[in-house]
């Protein structure tokens, strides 16, 4: 069978619960220098997205791919005056963003601020029947006041009480995410959360940004094997054949049965012309291995 991708992986990535209501940290004042992009009409989402991007221009090697015009076209869904989460997120891939979750709590929503990463929320202002969805740039709090800066209304960095916020940001199921450039990631990330968010970025955007954004996440967790599949993966793609080689060398030699790293070495060497090792080294999985891997004889099969 051919080469697999990241979806073979078949991993459940699921953020799920809410956090209690909590203090701010008895820390300074914090207020990151988010420019502040005046709200129009229906237009939260791109003006948020907007803010961040430039942000990070600002703070990191980052180059916006879209303009303001390109953003509004991109998540602004005019009959229902505003934009879902899904178009947001996308939006901000499309401009070069990897797009990590925020966990539901206050203490990731700070401790995303304290590492310099301004956050998006959703929150409801309005009650019952009436719901009011408004997408906010948090850009700071102030724990002597018990509250949140934000990019929110008409105004830069206004201050939201921390038990409003929650009201807001409770009425909206807690949704929050963080667009990072490639190479940053997500202080309150997993392996399992940045696996998702750069792979989703690798669908809709180029896949050196994905590349860069893989190695990012192994210099944060060199251990961890799904990742270092990923990246192999993905210079694979890219047509980086001797990297890719390497890379599912070292994870064979974490884990020598490790069935698709040795199911896409061996299409590697076969598309080299080495098809005879190719076919050996899947010959000795299905000789030695206790339970063989059907995508190994699928593959050998296909080899012959």
């Amino acid at each position: 069978m051919r080469p697999s991708s990241l979806l073979a992986l078949g991993a459940a990535m699921v953020l799920g619960g809410c956090a209690a209501s909590v203090q701010l940290p008895d820390t300074p004042s914090l207020t990151l220098e988010v420019p502040f992009v005046a709200p129009q009409n229906d237009l939260c989402a791109a003006t948020s997205l907007s803010s961040i991007s430039l942000y990070w221009e600002k703070h990191a090697s980052f180059t916006s791919r879209l303009d303001s015009g390109d953003l509004a076209r991109l998540t602004l869904i005019p009959e229902r005056g505003g934009t879902l989460q899904s178009e947001l997120s996308a939006a901000a891939r499309q401009n070069g963003l990897a797009v990590y979750p925020l966990p539901p709590s206050f203490e990731a929503l700070v401790r995303e601020l304290q590492s310099g990463h301004p956050v998006i929320l959703l929150v409801n202002r309005g009650i019952g029947l009436y719901p009011l969805w408004h997408y906010s740039v948090i850009t700071g709090y102030n724990p002597s006041r018990q509250a949140f800066l934000a990019h929110f209304g008409e105004h830069p960095d206004e201050e939201i009480g921390v038990r409003t916020l929650e009201k807001m940001w409770e009425r909206s199921g807690r949704w929050g995410i963080v667009p990072l450039p490639p190479s940053m990631i997500a202080a309150t990330a997993t392996p399992r959360t940045a696996l998702k968010a750069i792979w989703e970025m690798e669908r809709t955007a180029d896949r050196t940004a994905a590349i860069n954004a893989y190695t990012a996440a192994r210099i944060r967790w060199p251990d961890d094997n799904d990742l270092l599949f990923a990246l192999a993966a993905a210079r694979a793609e890219q047509g980086e054949s001797e990297e890719a080689q390497a890379l599912y060398r070292e994870l064979l030699v974490r884990d020598p049965s490790h069935p698709y790293a040795l199911n896409n070495l061996a299409w590697l060497l076969y598309s080299k012309g080495e098809k005879e090792a190719a076919r050996t080294m899947l010959q000795h999985h299905l000789e030695n291995a206790g339970n063989p891997s059907e995508l190994i004889r699928n593959s050998y099969d296909e080899m012959k």
